[in-house]
C-alpha cells in the first residue's frame, strides 16, 4: 500500500510517501509525479522517510521521471529517505544521479531567478530583454503563384541554410528538381534547420539539422518568408484560462517597435486550427481553381473541429504593424506556420527558451507542420520576437 500527501511551496512541490514502492505501487507513483508535470511543476521533492520498502520497479519510475525533468531544466530531488532507501539508492548507485537531501529542506533561492513581470487580462507575463538591434527580413521567391498560374522549376530559389536562421515557407529538400518537385509543402526554418511536410499523402516531416550536416545545406523554396537577427525579447504568457492566438498577436504588435516583427514561439496547444496543402501547385496542377469552393477541398485539408490538445506548437511568423503593399509576400496581417509536436512537456525557464527550441527539433517526434488559422486557442506560451528592418528580397524572375 502507498499513501500519499502534496505539499507546494512556491515553485516547489513536495510528494509526501508512505508505505512501500513495489510492481504494484509504482504505477500509482508515476502517475503522480507525472501529473505534477502536466501541470507545470518542474522542481519535484519526494519525500521517503515514511517508506520502508522499494523495489527495481520503484526506482525504475525515479529514474525515469527524473530523465523527463532534466530535459526542462528540472529535477527530482529525494528528501529524507528511511535507512532501507538510502541502502538501496546506494547500492543501486542512484546516490549520484539524485540530489538527496537528509534532514536540511532545500529553499527555493537557489532555484528561482528574478524577472520583470506585468499583467493583462489575466495572463501573467514575464519578460527578458535582450538585443537591441534590428533583424533583417528576407522575402523569397512570389507567392502570388501559388495560387495563380502555378510553379515550375524556374520559380525555385536555392538558398544555404547559413543565410536564413528562421524561416516559413513552401519548400522540399533535395538535390535533384525532377526528384523532389512533387515533395513540396509547409516548412518552418528553425536555426537554421529545415523541416519540411511534403503535401503528398501520409505524409511525414522531412527534417535537415543544419548543425549535424557537414556540407553547407541548401533548400529549395517556391516561396517563403525568412529572417536573421537576434531575440529583442523572450516572453512567457500563462494565464489559468487560455490565451487566443489574436491576443498574442496583438501583445506582440504592442511590444515591437518596427513595421514586421519575426516571431518564434513554443506553446501548448488548447485547441489548435491548421490547414496544408494535399498537393503541390505546380503549373501542371492547376492551382488557379484552388481556392474555387466547389474545389479547395482537393487542394487543402480543412479541420471541422480544433485538434491536438496539449500538443506542443512550434510556431514561426511574420507579424505586420498594419496592412502593407511593400512586398507580394509580406502579409497584410501575419502568417505563422507550426510543427505540432508529440511532447507535452515544455521548459517554461525563458532564459532557456533557445535551448529548448533545439532540444525539440533534434529529440521531439513532429507530426504535421501546417499554416495556423486564428481560431487557435494556446496555453502556456513561450515566444521570442525579432524586429526587423532591412529587407532583402530573392527571386529568380
Amino acid at each position: 500500500m502507498l499513501e500519499h500527501t502534496l505539499d507546494k511551496s512556491g515553485n516547489m512541490v513536495t510528494l509526501i510517501l508512505k508505505g512501500r514502492i513495489d510492481g504494484l505501487t509504482a504505477p500509482k507513483l508515476e502517475l503522480l509525479l507525472n501529473t505534477c508535470i502536466m501541470q507545470g511543476d518542474r522542481q519535484l521533492i519526494v519525500d521517503m522517510k515514511e517508506i520502508n520498502y522499494v523495489s527495481s520497479l520503484g526506482l525504475r519510475v525515479l529514474l525515469k521521471i527524473q530523465k523527463v525533468l532534466k530535459k526542462v531544466d528540472g529535477e527530482l530531488i529525494i528528501k529524507e529517505p528511511s535507512e532501507i532507501v538510502l541502502s538501496v539508492l546506494q547500492l543501486s548507485a542512484f546516490d549520484k544521479i539524485f540530489t538527496i537531501y537528509g534532514t536540511v529542506n532545500p529553499t527555493t533561492e537557489t532555484i528561482t531567478t528574478e524577472k520583470e513581470i506585468e499583467y493583462r487580462k489575466n495572463v501573467r507575463i514575464e519578460t527578458l530583454t535582450r538585443s537591441k538591434e534590428k533583424g533583417v527580413l528576407i522575402s523569397i521567391g512570389n507567392m502570388k503563384k501559388m495560387k495563380e498560374e502555378g510553379y515550375t522549376e524556374t520559380d525555385v530559389v536555392e538558398m544555404e541554410a547559413e543565410k536564413t536562421r528562421f524561416g516559413l515557407a513552401i519548400a522540399a529538400l533535395g538535390n535533384n528538381y525532377k526528384e523532389f518537385n512533387h515533395l513540396f509543402g509547409e516548412a518552418l526554418i528553425v536555426e537554421h534547420s529545415a523541416l519540411v511536410y511534403p503535401a503528398v499523402e501520409k505524409s511525414a516531416v522531412d527534417i535537415i539539422l543544419a548543425q549535424d550536416d557537414n556540407q553547407k545545406s541548401v533548400y529549395n523554396f517556391f516561396s517563403g518568408l525568412c529572417f536573421n537577427g537576434e531575440f529583442s525579447h523572450i516572453f512567457k504568457l500563462e494565464s489559468e484560462g487560455n490565451i487566443p492566438l489574436t491576443d498574442l498577436i496583438q501583445f506582440i504588435r504592442e511590444k515591437s517597435p518596427s513595421e514586421y516583427t519575426g516571431i518564434v514561439m513554443l506553446a501548448e496547444s488548447k485547441g489548435f486550427w491548421g490547414i496544408n496543402l494535399k498537393k503541390v501547385p505546380l503549373s501542371e496542377n492547376n492551382p488557379s481553381e484552388m481556392f474555387d469552393e466547389k474545389k479547395i477541398i482537393d487542394w487543402l485539408t480543412f479541420p471541422i473541429e480544433p485538434e491536438f490538445y496539449n500538443n506542443l506548437l512550434l510556431g514561426v511568423g511574420i507579424i505586420a504593424a498594419k496592412k502593407t503593399d511593400q512586398d507580394e509576400n509580406i502579409p497584410h496581417s501575419h502568417h505563422i506556420h507550426a510543427a505540432i509536436l508529440d511532447d507535452r512537456i515544455i521548459n517554461k525557464n525563458p532564459e532557456h527558451f533557445e535551448q529548448e527550441i533545439l532540444r525539440h527539433i533534434t529529440e521531439t517526434e513532429i507530426r504535421k507542420i501546417q499554416h495556423v488559422l486564428d481560431d487557435t486557442v494556446l496555453g502556456t506560451v513561450l515566444c521570442g520576437i525579432v524586429p526587423l528592418g532591412e529587407m532583402e528580397i530573392f527571386r529568380n524572375n
